[in-house]
């Protein structure tokens, strides 16, 4: 459905994010198909790993999110206020004696990241990754109602400022914030 949703406007650039979208959220539910297989145990968190990135749009696998904003910011709001990107932090709190090496290092690479953007649509795309690491980071260290509390108020607040952004970028037509 993402597809779709992503590439509506007909532009290349659309349709580039919404193939991209696609195929890192594919590489995630590789990870989480081979957990359900279990072939291999001695390579399992190698997969818990894979799935973790792949689902939450960490690091190399968060590549789409800023190519994905391309879309019409209803569709931005409705994608990321969604479960769509969750799926890693409900993998962290399953496999909570998962160490807490993958959500600390994604946090500081993540915000590093988000540090050379000035897209303003982009910026509140990629702050999703960085919020989901901070949900991975309670979920290993066992504070499950915190991690449903942020999930709940991250959607509504992430799909706010989607719709604010949305009404700055019509009203200051840009949507660089270094002019």
């Amino acid at each position: 459905m993402s597809i779709l949703l992503i590439g509506f406007w007909a532009r290349g650039e659309a349709y580039g994010g919404s193939y991209a979208a696609v195929l890192y959220n594919r590489l995630g539910d590789v990870g989480i198909i081979y957990l359900l297989l279990n072939l291999d145990v001695s390579v399992v968190w190698l997969f818990v790993a894979v799935s973790v990135i792949g689902k939450s749009a960490l690091w190399v696998c968060g590549y789409w999110l800023p190519m994905a904003m391309e879309r019409p910011t209803p569709v931005s709001s409705l994608l990321h206020s969604s479960t769509m990107v969750v799926a890693g932090v409900f993998l962290i709190m399953m496999y909570m004696e998962f160490s807490l090496f993958l959500p600390l290092t994604a946090i500081v690479l993540m915000s590093l990241y988000l540090s050379g953007w000035y897209d303003g649509k982009k910026i509140v795309a990629l702050s999703t990754s960085v919020h989901l690491v901070v949900m991975m980071m309670c979920g290993a260290l066992g504070l499950y109602g915190i991690v449903v509390f942020h999930i709940i108020t991250h959607g509504f607040i992430k799909a706010s400022a989607f719709v604010n952004s949305g009404w700055y970028i019509h009203i200051d037509r840009r949507q660089d914030l270094r002019s």
